[in-house]
């Protein structure tokens, strides 16, 4: 990255260089405007972000996964460089919780509980969030009835409403 030092003169100015961000910056520039990208972070890509270290080989700590009905991004991915690589699902699953490490190879971890209620409670609320699924157009998401309302919900304040069992 380029710090400003001297004021320029632009056309656009994009805050955060998310996938969002940057994609805007380069369409534009496309379109021969001057663009100036500013994000706060000492690197770009917001949300998505893959660490590395002596314990794990690599670890997902944002979005990281792309469906293959998702071929905007994936074509954004194949231009930029940007490795991608299939996951594969008959591997086992790491759930960390409380400082206790649980394998699993079925489809959800098992979270460390014990309580039928709280595996009813998780059953309740992962069967009602599939048929809110149901209802979200796949191709044009932003048509369903709900979209705005579920968009100004985050998953933490659905699961306190929804949850019985902490």
């Amino acid at each position: 990255m380029t710090a400003i030092s001297e004021p320029n003169e632009t056309d656009v100015i994009i805050v955060g260089a998310g996938l969002s961000g940057l994609s805007a910056a380069k369409l534009l520039t496309e379109q021969r405007l001057n663009v100036v990208v500013l994000e706060a972070r000492d690197r770009v890509g917001g949300r998505t972000h893959t660490a590395r270290n002596d314990i794990v080989e690599w670890v997902d700590l944002g979005g990281a996964y792309v469906g293959p009905t998702q071929n905007h991004i994936l074509r954004l991915a194949k231009e930029l460089g940007v490795q991608t690589y299939k996951v594969f699902s008959d591997l086992k699953s790491i759930q960390y919780s409380k400082g206790k490490q649980f394998v699993y190879s079925s489809q959800w971890a098992k979270f460390g509980l014990c309580s039928p209620l709280a595996w009813f409670d998780i059953t309740h609320v992962m069967k009602k969030m599939d048929k809110m699924m149901e209802q979200i157009p796949r191709e044009e998401p932003w048509k369903c009835q709900f979209a705005q309302e579920w968009d100004d919900i985050t998953l933490n304040s659905y699961l306190e409403k929804e949850c019985w069992t902490k």
